[in-house]
């Protein structure tokens, strides 16, 4: 009766993975198929291939730590649509994982953990803003970040 509990939570672990993971290839994909919107493309001709000040100049369309992350990207690999979304993906891994611990740590019943992780990494809102270069997938995974830890 003890193996088939444990191997019930191995199952229950592993669908728990296998959801996240679908959810960050799933995000990989649309980040390289998807074409770089207005707002991404304004983000990197302003704030990124701007000499100067262009990284740290106070603006809406700014968020200093997403361009910052663009800028590092950029000038290492070169600039293509992988690598200006490059931070939005880093953002997505922090939401899914963060997403993952909480939903472990709220309760043990698989039959609530799974719901919410799905509902949390799912949710199409959040999908589109774990791609879009823009910040809002590193400010959704430090708030659920903060959320998480107690």
């Amino acid at each position: 009766m003890n193996r088939t509990l444990a191997n019930r939570r191995v199952l229950q672990e592993l669908s728990l993975i296998l959801a996240g993971l679908f959810a960050l290839v799933w995000a990989i994909v649309r980040a390289c198929v998807q074409s770089i919107t207005l707002d991404e493309a304004d983000t990197y001709f302003w704030f990124v291939a701007k000499p100067g000040v262009g990284i740290f100049y106070p603006y809406a369309n700014n968020h200093i730590l997403n361009t910052l992350l663009i800028w590092l990207t950029t000038h290492a690999f070169g600039t293509s649509t992988i690598t200006v979304r490059t931070p939005a993906l880093l953002g997505a891994l922090l939401y899914i994982l963060t997403s993952y611990f909480l939903c472990r740590s709220i309760t043990d019943r698989f039959s609530l953990q799974f719901p919410v992780f799905i509902c949390l990494i799912y949710n199409p809102l959040i999908s589109d803003f774990m791609v879009a270069a823009r910040g809002y997938s590193l400010a959704d995974a430090f708030l659920l970040a903060a959320i998480a830890i107690p």
